[in-house]
């Protein structure tokens, strides 16, 4: 948080009636005045290829043109994600977009959730890859449970999981699980009972429809034939790796 940010909460006190903003701040680190611009907070690899997409010319250069640029470090580190995730061919100086890369650069998500989504159609296995990647980008917590109930909720997490031991399972057997409860109209004691987060639930439904939304916008969600392999868990492991 920022001064600037802090000044800016402290005037939506008492706008409907009289109050006071009362706000704690860390003593070992000094607030900054300003909030430091998004681009030299977030990754920049969505970035990088919507500057090569619309032909722009090279990342760095043209990064360096904006009024608080990003690092050389941080561009050069985005430019390699995308080259080890194929998207960009940064052989020989030069950076020209892959097949994936451009289709990548269409998918409104980060690079790395968009290639799983792409090859989960590929490889005719969408819905498990879907759910995954909905849960690995979820902003709020999937489980809630009281600290007194940790231990409860970790048997719960682990029942659900079964044998696989995995968070990326566990996002798919949540889901599976909450889907059934909804059929069978016991949604709530099934989020109740295995300590999971109603919001957190249903934003995983949500984040998951906009993901099929976003790959039927570039044509690889429309066949039928995109889940024939969906109980390959041993392929879907592959894809994730």
């Amino acid at each position: 948080v920022s001064r600037a940010s802090g000044k800016q909460r402290e005037g939506r006190a008492g706008r409907v009636r009289p109050g006071r903003c009362f706000s704690l701040y860390t003593s070992r680190r000094p607030l900054q005045e300003f909030t430091l611009p998004e681009m030299l907070r977030v990754p920049l690899e969505s970035l990088a290829l919507s500057i090569k997409i619309l032909d722009l010319g090279d990342v760095a250069a043209f990064l360096a043109k904006a009024v608080n640029p990003p690092s050389r470090k941080s561009v050069e580190h985005a430019l390699g994600v995308l080259d080890n995730l194929q998207a960009l061919d940064t052989g020989r100086g030069h950076e020209h977009l892959t097949s994936l890369g451009f289709l990548l650069a269409k998918l409104p998500v980060d690079p790395r959730i968009g290639k799983m989504l792409i090859f989960g159609s590929l490889f005719q296995c969408l819905d498990p890859l879907l759910t995954i990647a909905a849960g690995m980008s979820l902003s709020s917590p999937l489980f809630s449970a009281p600290l007194e109930k940790r231990d409860d909720a970790d048997k719960a997490k682990r029942e659900l999981c079964g044998p696989e031991l995995s968070d990326h399972i566990l996002f798919l057997r949540v889901f599976e699980g909450w889907q059934a409860a909804r059929r069978a109209r016991r949604e709530r004691p099934f989020i109740r009972d295995n300590f999971l987060s109603y919001s957190g639930v249903h934003a995983l439904g949500q984040t998951r429809r906009q993901f099929r939304d976003h790959l039927s916008a570039i044509g690889f969600a429309g066949s039928r034939h995109v889940n024939a392999n969906g109980d390959n868990l041993g392929l879907v492991r592959a894809i994730l790796c």
